[in-house]
């Protein structure tokens, strides 16, 4: 408590405690003795006047209690008019304002105009005849007659000198004056009532002393900024008190530092507020400005440091829904009225009653966020607050990035449970592990399909691209909540590394023949002759094929593959207008020289799904040997059934039978009870078909179908990752899975839902491993927004002009797949001598053992090779096959394999992984 006055009767006394502590009483002069006590009479003051001094104490007068004093009479009741906000050199430019009237000239200039607040406390007070002063070594007066009568709380806000106005409100103002007096450090502001009493006056810069005095002040320096009493109205005839330097706030009532509710309290420590549908008033620093109406229509607003509580599992940040309401700014002091709500589980304010701006340039301290979280629920305790994640983070997805403006950062590239580990309780902990390592980053914006999209900045291009595999380090921005889903709202643009650059043409796989796998996304092609659009898949229009088309066949050309098989192709048949000979014909006109591509007609129709497999191969350096064929057992008598042809090398004279497949997708799921629903293990739908499809092929191809012999490759799309049982099945049956011998276990061709995996396969049979030289899968796709693709979407010409290039890159959802081989390298030939050297370099990241003699090594006799290391000063032992040392830090090493006199050499191949530092 503020100590205004301290007086007895019947003596003056020094007070021992309570907020008179210290201080000595005045005595008022008069009593009542024990002989002139009368019942029903009291002390009082008596006399005219508007303060204290202007009365004088009488004793025995009747009892008024609840009345003004026998006798006594107000010119105005102190507090009925007090000066209640000053304003000098307003930050912002107001054309309108919640004011009631005229605005005189309709303006209040930014950084020019001064502005005073009247307080009117009193029902039907007219200020007749009542004066207003300033004085800052220019006297200027202004007349506030013609007023009339005003309501309780009404405020009167007017500047510089001309204060006529005719309209009357809650709120007045008044016009701007050239030449008004120009508010400084130093100003005396004065109140005047009919009599030229002082009612009220406010000195800024200078002392403490009551009104009616050389007065009272606040803080000095008040440029763009004002003064205001809080509480608003507070009179205790001390400014150093009553004022408190703040924001304007013109006509408004100056609360900002009143008393307030905790936004933690709001919070609370669970995940909804217990005060749901209740109105309370916040005040809090703007962390997150969103109130476009393209963006979240609010703003979040987070208790200043020192207001925070000690509970870590309460937020001390809030939304603010606020469509069309007070424009705010990130750093602004707010305070803020509106109803408590749950909206989809984020907890904001609603129905905002008011929004007051205090101050500028407040700061609060975000909150650190690292990954992998604690648990799915441990963000709650940071919603609505600024959070900055300070680790370099992975883009896992960009699928949204075209359509809602987001994409989805983790701690490392996430990888497909199964693709790594074996489905059932393993994979569903992985799957656990993927889903706290993960954050959503949005745009603060409520709009689909944005035009520009912000990431990368300054904008995405067809090529800008933003890729799965890229990084960031230290994002900033607001937790929010939405859709299900925590997502920061950056509040400084995030800077994107491309750290998974394109790649201009395929990693090398060796080999003489190459055969690559690629699904091509629905390539439907109309009628066949430019019209039939839109058709059941792919391209809704000739344009939007024609784009898809040129994708297409970039990527096809830039493999430069001898053998293509092809998935989601168009099942019409294979005449001049089927989908196949399209494409053929297109890669003929952009093929280099001496490339020719044909297919292969079967000379059946493949199935009867909408889509189906084909091989394309070139004429130049391979020959179709007898007639293609399929098999009809379960499940390919009502599935896509696969396509199987042998070829033969021209320069080698070699065969080979290449199996091109695409099994049951994962999607669809069925509701009959059966195995093909999803089991819960990390296979997803129609597994037990995958199975009996990988079954039902490796046994047909045991039978040898097309008379080509055992160099058999299996490749597709066969909708199973890894380490599913359908890749099990294939593996069990003889077939190795080149992609993990040759890119290892963190190998993938399509990414969903911010994981990474091999739904494309390639398998080679026994006979056919040794001969393999490398495989690899070309990232042009997976990677990839999909919004680059060929589709226009919702963008029409604008993405035309920057979302599309004829390139490969998005030229289909999944990464093509390619194969290296040398078929020369055959048991026939080992009696043909081929001395040299071959050299297979390897990292060794931390200590280990280093092993050689891999299996892509096959000799005729026992002493075909030896093996050596190639390093300085290593200590490496070595015999005839095999070398070992053991590495304490990461090291490059290479071996080299000698071959001898009258052996064949058999390549090691491309890349060898090291796994836990033995390499075989």
């Amino acid at each position: 408590p503020t100590l205004v006055q301290f007086i007895s009767y019947e003596g003056s006394f020094t007070a021992s405690n309570g907020p008179a502590n210290g201080k000595t009483s005045i005595d008022i002069g008069v009593s009542e003795s024990n002989t002139t006590t009368l019942a029903g009479h009291s002390l009082q003051l008596t006399g005219t006047g508007t303060h204290y001094e202007n009365f004088t104490w009488r004793s025995a007068m009747p009892n008024t209690f609840g009345q003004l004093n026998t006798e006594q009479a107000l010119s105005s009741n102190p507090g009925d008019v007090v000066i209640n906000e000053i304003v000098t050199d307003p930050q912002q430019d107001w054309s309108t304002h919640h004011f009631m009237g005229t605005i005189g000239t309709g303006t209040v200039t930014k950084g020019v105009d001064e502005w005073l607040e009247l307080y009117i406390a009193t029902s039907g007070l007219n200020l007749t005849d009542w004066t207003i002063e300033l004085n800052d070594g220019t006297d200027v007066k202004g007349d506030l007659s013609n007023r009339g009568a005003f309501q309780v709380s009404n405020y009167i806000a007017f500047n510089g000198g001309r204060f006529t106005h005719t309209a009357k409100g809650d709120y007045l103002v008044l016009g701007n004056v050239a030449g008004s007096a120009q508010m400084s450090n130093k100003i005396t502001c004065v109140l005047k009532d009919p009599t030229k009493k002082v009612i009220d006056q406010v000195q800024i810069g200078n002392g403490g002393a009551p009104d009616g005095s050389s007065s009272d002040g606040s803080a000095t320096g008040i440029a763009d900024e004002a003064i205001a009493r809080i509480p608003n109205a507070a009179d205790t005839d001390n400014d150093m008190n009553d004022f408190t330097q703040k924001m304007a706030t013109i006509g408004r009532v100056n609360d900002c530092g009143a008393s307030a509710t905790k936004i933690h309290t709001l919070q609370g420590s669970g995940t909804a507020s217990a005060e749901e549908g209740n109105t309370h008033t916040i005040e809090g620093v703007v962390v997150g400005d969103f109130q476009s109406d393209t963006q979240l229509k609010g703003f979040f607003v987070q208790e200043q440091d020192a207001d925070i509580d000690d509970n870590p599992k309460t937020s001390e940040g809030l939304f603010v829904y606020n469509p069309s309401g007070t424009d705010v700014n990130v750093g602004d002091l707010v305070r803020v009225t509106g109803e408590v709500d749950e909206y989809h589980d984020l907890t904001e304010l609603k129905n905002i009653s008011k929004v007051t701006v205090c101050s500028h340039d407040a700061s609060v301290t975000p909150a650190t966020l690292n990954l992998p979280f604690n648990s799915d629920t441990y963000l709650e305790r940071y919603e609505g607050m600024l959070v900055n994640l300070p680790q370099r983070l992975t883009v896992s997805n960009n699928y949204e990035l075209g359509r809602y403006g987001q994409i989805t950062l983790s701690s490392g590239r996430l990888m497909v449970p199964t693709q790594i580990t074996s489905p059932g309780t393993n994979a569903n902990a992985v799957q656990a592990q993927n889903d706290l390592k993960r954050i959503i980053i949005d745009d603060g914006s409520t709009t689909t399909n944005p035009d520009p999209i912000l990431y990368p900045a300054p904008k995405l291009s067809a090529t800008h691209t933003l890729r799965s595999g890229d990084t960031v380090t230290g994002v900033t921005g607001v937790l929010n909540y939405s859709y299900d889903h925590y997502r920061v709202q950056p509040t400084s643009t995030p800077n994107f590394v491309a750290a998974n650059p394109r790649t201009a043409t395929p990693l090398a796989v060796g080999g003489t023949l190459k055969v690559a796998s690629f699904n091509v996304l629905n390539y439907f092609n109309g009628n066949g002759a430019g019209a039939g659009f839109p058709t059941s898949r792919g391209a809704k229009t000739a344009f939007e094929f024609d784009r898809q088309r040129q994708k297409i066949i970039s990527a096809i050309v830039a493999m430069q593959a001898d053998i293509i098989g092809l998935l989601e192709i168009e099942n019409d048949g294979y005449g001049a207008n089927s989908a196949i000979q399209d494409l053929v014909t297109g890669l003929n006109t952009r093929a280099p020289a001496n490339t020719t591509y044909a297919f292969i007609n079967p000379g059946f129709a493949l199935g009867t799904d909408e889509i189906k497999v084909a091989l394309i191969y070139r004429v130049e350096t391979v020959t179709p040997i007898g007639v293609a064929v399929t098999t009809t057992q379960s499940p390919f008598n009502s599935r896509r059934p696969p396509l199987v042809q042998t070829f033969r090398e021209k320069a080698s004279a070699e065969q080979i039978t290449v199996v091109v497949n695409h099994f049951k997708s994962k999607g669809g799921c069925p509701n009959n009870g059966s195995l093909n629903a999803d089991q819960n293990d990390g296979q997803a739908c129609w597994n037990a078909e995958r199975v009996e499809a990988a079954n039902t092929l490796t046994a047909w191809l045991a039978t040898d179908p097309t008379a080509g012999g055992d160099n058999i490759l299996i490749i597709g799309d066969l909708n199973a990752y890894a380490k599913e049982k359908p890749i099990t099945v294939i593996k069990n049956a003889g077939y190795t899975d080149l992609l993990q011998k040759f890119v290892g276990a963190n190998a993938y061709s399509y990414v969903y839902q911010a994981q990474a995996g091999s739904l494309d396969h390639a398998f080679a049979s026994a006979s056919l491993t040794a001969k393999v030289t490398g495989a690899t899968e070309w990232h042009i796709n997976a990677d990839e927004p999909h919004i680059i693709d060929y589709k226009e979407e919702s963008y029409g010409a604008s993405k035309s002009a920057g979302l599309y290039n004829a390139d490969p890159y998005r030229a289909s959802d999944h990464d093509p797949l390619i194969i290296g081989l040398n078929l020369a390298n055959s048991s026939s030939q080992a009696q043909r001598p081929l001395p040299g050297t071959m050299g297979l370099s390897v990292e060794i990241d931390g200590y280990g053992t280093v092993r050689s003699k891999p299996s892509g090594i096959d000799c005729n006799t026992d002493d075909c090779m030896t093996v050596s290391y190639q390093e300085d000063d290593t200590g490496m032992v070595c015999d005839k096959d095999y070398c070992s040392h053991r590495f304490d830090t990461a090291t490059e090493v290479k071996l080299i394999a000698t071959a001898t006199p009258g052996s064949v050499f058999i390549d090691w191949g491309g890349h060898h992984d090291c796994t836990d530092g033995n390499l075989w």
